[in-house]
């Protein structure tokens, strides 16, 4: 029997009280607990968008507005994260064919989070891809993430920089722990610390490629 909307959302509504127990430990603690992470994987949570030829559920972007709310009400930090990770299947969903399967092919499970570029980070266009440098920030559900959707600006002589999302594995970069906040704590959103990583074109999107319809996913993910 197939999984449906209503599903899910029970699925998250049954978490509520165990988030709740957790939330204040987790504020401390500056970090989604572990716990929380198994339940979010056991409930199939995390692959709310994922395709299905990858597992997922390839439900409608709605349905996040439903399942945050309900674990919200355990644990606000906790469907902070969960949010997070799974708009980015979403989002991967659109890449090209042969980066979905990197990513999903031999771990259809894997988690990818996002970051933003931080002060004195950097970027330069080298053959076959860019280079990136220095620190990228806000990276909600890092502890978790097998791979990382980066923001990058790349500068453009002339106009407002190109804007691309590129992966790279966790192997490429160290967490930096200087998430000290006052709200949102439990979502341990730190920083990334690269040096020099280079990100091949196949793992580059270019965001005006992947708004308004037709994406280079929708080869396999119509």
């Amino acid at each position: 029997m197939s999984i449906t909307r209503d599903d899910l959302v029970e699925r998250a509504r049954a978490l509520v009280p165990a988030l709740r127990e957790r939330a204040e430990t987790a504020e401390k603690e500056r970090r989604m607990p572990e716990e929380t992470h198994r339940d979010f994987l056991e409930a199939d949570l995390y692959r709310l968008f994922q395709p299905r030829r990858f597992g997922g559920h390839e439900m409608d972007l709605g349905l996040m507005v439903d399942v945050a709310a309900e674990v919200g009400r355990g644990c606000g930090s906790s469907a902070w994260n969960l949010t997070n990770l799974a708009v980015q299947a979403w989002i991967h969903g659109m890449h090209r064919p042969e980066t979905q399967e990197e990513v999903w092919g031999d771990a259809p499970k894997a988690l990818i989070a996002s970051s933003f570029p931080g002060k004195g980070s950097s970027v330069k266009r080298v053959d076959g891809g860019l280079v990136v440098d220095g620190l990228w920030s806000f990276a909600s559900g890092v502890d978790v993430a097998d791979w990382k959707n980066l923001q990058i600006f790349v500068p453009k002589e002339g106009g407002p920089p190109d804007h691309y999302f590129g992966l790279i594995p966790k192997s490429d970069y160290e967490i930096v722990d200087d998430w000290f906040v006052t709200g949102l704590a439990a979502t341990g959103s730190r920083s990334i610390k690269l040096s020099d990583v280079f990100i091949p074109d196949k793992r580059l999107q270019f965001t005006p490629n992947i708004k308004g319809g037709e994406t280079p996913g929708s080869a396999i993910n119509p």
